[in-house]
């Protein structure tokens, strides 16, 4: 995959790290991507593709999220405190967690059947995915 998304430079952003989202620069590449009749065998259908991602991002979630993750002397310490917080970020938070925790809501709220099944297990449903510690 870093093959093909350096390659598209000029098209998205996101090509030089992989701790940043990749996200398209030009809106007319975004409307010939979602627009079957034009782009044929390239075309993406947005909704499969947010609600793919949504339960992607819960699954991450549910599987690597954990009690001081960062291995923090005093995990009580607001984040303010701790000196070298954005090195451990780095060090123990997969890029693919971090983005699922920035952005598994946007993904959700944009699928409606998802957005609905996660509000109505509401709050109940924090602690399956091991969330207490992140509230």
């Amino acid at each position: 995959m870093e093959r093909v998304v350096g390659l598209l430079g000029s098209l998205i952003t996101g090509t030089v790290d992989s701790r940043t989202p990749v996200c398209l620069l030009h809106t007319s590449f975004y409307e010939f991507l979602t627009e079957k009749s034009r782009s044929e065998k390239f075309f993406v259908d947005v909704s499969l593709v947010q609600r793919d991602i949504a339960f992607a991002s819960l699954r991450v979630m549910k599987h690597g999220l954990r009690f001081n993750i960062c291995f923090l002397e005093k995990p009580y310490l607001p984040n303010f405190s701790v000196p070298d917080l954005e090195k451990r970020v780095k060090e123990f938070i997969p890029a693919e967690l971090l983005y699922s925790c920035h952005f598994w809501h946007t993904h959700v709220q944009v699928t409606p059947s998802l957005a609905k099944e996660v509000e109505f297990f509401g709050w109940g449903a924090l602690p399956f995915f091991g969330w207490k510690y992140w509230l």
